[in-house]
C-alpha cells in the first residue's frame, strides 16, 4: 500500500492495513509541510529461534507504534524518524522494517 506523501491530509485520517498476516491499525496526520505522523498498533506472529535449544517458535507482536515520517533528507540520528525521499509512503515495507526489530 502506497499513499502520496502530499495528499496525507493536516486532519487524522484513519489507516487500517491488513496483508501477509501484519495488521496495522491508527491514524495518519500531515503535522507540517515535511512531516507525517504514523501513530497506531501494530499485531503480527513471526517466527523467532530459541537462544538456548534454535527451536523455532511462532511469537506474537502486538505494539505501539508512532513514527514520523519526512520527505526531505534529516541528519537527526532518530530510529522513529523515516526517510520517503521518493514522495510515497510505502506501508507494507515500513511494517515490515518494524517487524524487522523483533
Amino acid at each position: 500500500m502506497n499513499l502520496d506523501f502530499r495528499k496525507v491530509s493536516n486532519y487524522k485520517t484513519s489507516l487500517n492495513y491488513e496483508d501477509e498476516g501484519i495488521c496495522f491499525n491508527g491514524e495518519i496526520e500531515k503535522v507540517s509541510k515535511h512531516k507525517v505522523l504514523l501513530d497506531g498498533t501494530l499485531k503480527a506472529e513471526i517466527e523467532l529461534s530459541c537462544n538456548r535449544c534454535a527451536k523455532e517458535f511462532t511469537a506474537t507482536v502486538c505494539e505501539d507504534l508512532r513514527l514520523t515520517l519526512t520527505d526531505i533528507p534529516t541528519s537527526i540520528e532518530d530510529l522513529d524518524t523515516i526517510e520517503c525521499l521518493d514522495k510515497q509512503i510505502d506501508i507494507q515495507q515500513i511494517l515490515m522494517s518494524e517487524l524487522e526489530t523483533f
